[in-house]
């Protein structure tokens, strides 16, 4: 008798959850696969290097798995894992050997949301000319968020490409909710500086 392939492809992400708990590794791995990119793109924009965003991805997922018995889907897993990522990235950046790193490495990029023009072009029903000038935008906004003060940064991203409120941020980073005002303030108008010109009303 052959024996069938299991496949995970189109089960639904709380099973998957289910299935990984019972110790199934496939499901887990589907989970993964589902997210990676995601998480990937969130380490990415806080910590600004290809390495370290991949090294942080890759330790969230192993909290992930060492945790998801306590996982009591309040919310998706996809939500979960992404917490975790959000937090693993802040424990990073307020350690002593990122800040040695830092001064030390000079960053690779490797732009978590690129990919060929032709094809992003396709998927999305747009002209190759289009697609072009949309990454090229795309990547400047990126190389002007990664040039802020690194407390700026942080506070950019956790408010206006993560959506949180100021409370959540003050609460993330322990400072006062004033002090978020302030810093995303500042990082706003320096990135409306060094954006000038290039974005237009896309920003």
């Amino acid at each position: 008798m052959e024996r069938q392939e299991k496949t995970t492809d189109g089960v639904e992400e709380s099973a998957l959850v289910n299935l990984a708990r019972a110790g199934d590794g496939d499901a887990f791995a589907e989970l993964v696969r589902r997210n990676q990119r995601m998480v990937y793109s969130v380490c990415w924009r806080f910590l600004g290097e290809a390495q370290d965003a991949a090294d942080c991805a890759q330790e969230t997922f192993l909290k992930a798995y060492q945790h998801l018995k306590s996982f009591r889907e309040e919310s998706s897993f996809s939500t979960w894992v992404h917490q975790i990522a959000v937090r693993l990235c802040l424990n990073r950046l307020a350690s002593p050997w990122h800040r040695w790193r830092k001064r030390m490495v000079t960053p690779r990029e490797s732009d978590p949301d690129s990919e060929p023009v032709a094809r992003a072009a396709d998927n999305r029903g747009v002209s190759p000319s289009r697609e072009f000038v949309r990454q090229e935008k795309a990547r400047a906004v990126r190389e002007a968020l990664r040039s802020l003060p690194e407390e700026q940064r942080v506070v950019v991203v956790l408010r206006d490409i993560e959506g949180y409120r100021y409370e959540e941020i003050s609460a993330m980073l322990r400072i006062r909710t004033g002090t978020v005002k302030s810093r995303l303030s500042r990082a706003r108008q320096a990135l409306a500086g060094l954006l000038k010109g290039v974005v237009g009303d896309d920003l």
